[in-house]
Formats: C-alpha cells, structure tokens, sequence
C-alpha cells in the first residue's frame, strides 16, 4: 500500500535547511514533508559522519550474535532458550550508514518477523553445525500505513472529530473528543475476534468514506449537507460500537 502524497520535494542538492511556514497560506502536506526529510537528511548524514559506515555505542552495543547459552550475560529464563544450533540476537542500538535500528530484548534468531526468510534458513537447517554460516543485519525502510498500524488509523480518526469540533466551535463536543481519543476507533485485533467476516480494511474505508462525505460538504460550505452527514456518521459510528460491545458482552 502506498501514501497518498502530493509530491516529494526534498533535493539534498539544494542544502536548504529547513522550511519556512508563512502567514495566510495554504498548508501543503509536501512543505510538512520536505521539513521531516531535511532534519532526517542532517542527523543520518552526521551520525554517519561521526560513527561511520557502521557502529554500535559502547554502552549499548546491539545486534551482537550470541550462540552461547553459557554467557553470563544472559539472564538464566533467555539461556534456556537457546536451542542447538541456534542463537540469539542481543539488545541494544546499533548504526547503519547513519541510520539507528535498535532491537529491544534478547531475541531468537527464529523467532523474528518473517523467518525463515530463504531456503536454508528453517531451525532444522540452523541444527545442522557442519556448515559455516554468515549472520548480517540488513537495514531499510518502509512505509507504514494503517492497514500494518492500526493505532495511525485510531489517531487520525479522533483529529478529524477534533478538528470539526474546533472549527465549529463545539466546546462540549472538543472535551468529548479529547476524553475518548484513540478510543474512537477500536483496534483492529477486536475485529478480528469478534467480527471475523468483517475485515479491518472494509471497516477504516467505510469511515473513511464517511470522513470524506463530512468534509466535501464543508468544503462546498453546504451547512445541512455537512450537519447530515456529521449526524449519518455519529449514527453509524454508534452503531458500530454498539454491535461490538453486544459480542464482547456475550464472550465475558
């Protein structure tokens, strides 16, 4: 899935250092992006500047490939869970051409997001020690959207509500949108509890869909079509709630 941006202006060539908002304009999403791209730009290119191609802190040097269950390092509970052949892959932060990745917790090397990744690389393979093998720690980045992360999709749905509610000037209703917050919107994993024929995606389209019949009338400055289609949305997003809470209740 893709982000729906305007354009990418951010030209290193340029050496400009940071993007200047002026009164009476309108805000573009690529503005707001060429400032995030523009500090990111100097902080990798420092840190790549002061620690090189690659390095991890003496304090909390991570990644580090640990195969022995005897290391006295290692809490006794993670030990024990190193298994022939196997290794764990250590805590901490470690830098790649000026990029930060950080691994929290002592982690199994077959237990990481995606594994196995190729051919040779299942845990029967791994128990076979006759072989060398070669362990590296391969960075990128990837876009995220709320079909990965249902929390962006929780948080943008309560700055709609939060921004209708100022620009209207609905005291009452802003108190009630900042008590909520990202409870608006309830996590996807419920869903899929309860609701299973129901996909996450259908449900974030059909508010979206919502979002966007509210916003079209401001914008038109329609004052009944915008009350109308504020009013259809509550009712729906009440609904949903409500038929969600019914399943919960019945599952306790």
């Amino acid at each position: 899935m893709k982000g729906d941006f305007s354009r990418d202006t951010f030209d290193p060539a340029k050496r400009y250092s940071r993007v200047l908002q002026q009164q009476g304009r309108v805000q573009l999403d690529a503005d707001w992006n060429e400032q995030g791209a523009i500090l990111l730009h100097q902080l990798r290119t420092m840190a790549r500047d002061l620690i090189g191609a690659h390095g991890a802190p003496a304090a909390a040097p991570g990644f580090e490939i640990i195969a022995d269950p005897f290391d006295k390092r290692l809490p006794k509970e993670v030990a024990a869970t190193l298994k022939p052949g196997g290794f764990l892959i250590g805590p901490g932060r470690y830098y790649v051409d000026g990029v930060l990745v950080e691994n929290d917790r002592y982690l199994p090397y077959h237990r990481q997001t995606g594994f196995p990744f190729a051919d040779g690389t299942d845990p029967d393979t791994l128990k076979d020690t006759r072989h060398s093998m070669l362990v590296y720690l391969d960075v990128w980045e990837r876009l995220v959207t709320a079909a990965e992360d249902p929390a962006i999709a929780a948080t943008a749905d309560s700055q709609f509500h939060m921004a209708i509610a100022r620009a209207t000037r609905n005291d009452y209703y802003a108190r009630f949108v900042e008590f909520l917050g990202v409870r608006l919107v309830p996590p996807s994993s419920l869903y899929l509890k309860y609701q299973p024929e129901r996909s996450h995606d259908a449900y974030t389209h059909k508010v979206s869909d919502e979002h966007d019949a509210v916003l079209d009338a401001i914008v038109r400055m329609d004052i009944e079509k915008a009350r109308h289609a504020a009013r259809h949305h509550m009712q729906e997003s009440l609904l949903r709630h409500s038929e969600l809470n019914d399943l919960i209740s019945r599952d306790e």
